[in-house]
């Protein structure tokens, strides 16, 4: 992933999904500390396509506990699992393909990793969990969807 730093933003495509997500790239670390390295994945997950009823009403749900491995997703759309993913707002994705539509499709994702890692994740800092937790959605959806990440400024 090529990075650039103020002014910069993420694009997105994939073989299935091709599209752009503009959001400003996450700042560098001030602290003059070498910035934290997210190296964690899923060791199982499910990504199923969801079919919720649109006219009678659906719950959209997501469970991310802070420093366990765990994610559970409830009808969550494309746009969505890319704000999750990249810590953006879903307002900044634009240039989505056609097949994502403004309602759906959606999907039900539940991932986990082994005890390891959550005893891993339970030693980190708040915001090293968070960029683990989105590291690991990352590599998810670019298995799952043939996802491919830079950032570029727009």
């Amino acid at each position: 992933m090529a990075a650039m730093r103020s002014g910069s933003f993420v694009a997105l495509s994939t073989l299935l999904c091709a599209g752009v997500l503009c959001a400003q790239q996450p700042a560098a670390n001030s602290t003059g500390q070498a910035d934290y390295v997210p190296s964690l994945t899923f060791d199982i997950a499910s990504v199923r396509e969801s079919n919720p009823d649109l006219e009678g009403g659906y719950r959209v749900s997501f469970e991310n506990p802070a420093h366990s491995s765990l994610v559970r997703l409830t009808n969550n759309d494309v746009p969505n699992l890319l704000a999750i993913a990249y810590g953006v707002n879903r307002a900044q994705i634009v240039g989505l393909p056609d097949w994502v539509g403004r309602f759906g499709p959606f999907f039900n994702v539940e991932a986990k990793s082994d005890e390891s890692a959550d005893v891993r994740l339970a030693k980190l800092s708040n915001e090293q969990a968070r960029l683990e937790k989105q590291h690991m959605f990352q590599v998810l959806l670019a298995d799952r969807f043939k996802l491919k990440v830079h950032w570029e400024t727009k």
